[in-house]
């Protein structure tokens, strides 16, 4: 069975009909007028420059599959670290909320919450990006954080134009 796959395949990428072992052949046409030949003796006689060129297209097609793959996977900046931290219980009140991405974040389109104990957002300063990595943001804290848990809710966009957003809870003793 595998055999009669490379063969169908190795046709249409060539281009070229195999007519070895013909006791037994159908042709099949597609709408796209692609003849499918299945073959039943005779099928392990290909010459060498049509194996070569079916392997060198399927390659080639494999890589481009995958470089595709790779470009969507990696196209989201994703949380990697923050402080503080998630689910922490912090002795004293952080002075900024500090968020660090896998990729590069675009701070005209990024925003960071501080919500408090009471459902109240926090005062907070500008939201800056530490201008060192371009990944990390930094949310100056105004306001005294009493004890309690907090919320930090964040939204971004990453520099190839994909929006990412999140929640996380610490507690400040």
């Amino acid at each position: 069975m595998f055999y009669l796959l490379f063969l169908f395949f190795a046709q249409c990428f060539t281009g070229q009909d195999f007519h070895h072992g013909l006791n037994l052949s159908f042709v099949i046409k597609s709408p796209l007028s692609i003849k499918i030949h299945l073959y039943i003796k005779g099928l392990f006689i290909m010459s060498i420059f049509n194996i070569r060129s079916f392997w060198s297209n399927l390659s080639a097609l494999v890589v481009l599959f995958v470089g595709m793959s790779c470009q969507q996977a990696l196209a989201h900046a994703h949380l990697k670290d923050q402080t503080p931290a998630e689910n922490t219980t912090v002795e004293a009140a952080p002075q900024a909320i500090t968020l660090s991405f896998s990729e590069r974040i675009e701070l005209g389109f990024s925003k960071v919450k501080l919500i408090g104990p009471e459902k109240k957002e926090i005062k907070t300063g500008k939201l800056a990006l530490d201008p060192a990595t371009k990944t990390k943001l930094i949310l100056p804290v105004e306001d005294k954080l009493a004890a309690g848990e907090y919320r930090v809710d964040w939204s971004v966009l990453s520099v190839d134009g994909h929006k990412t957003k999140g929640v996380y809870n610490f507690t400040v003793k």
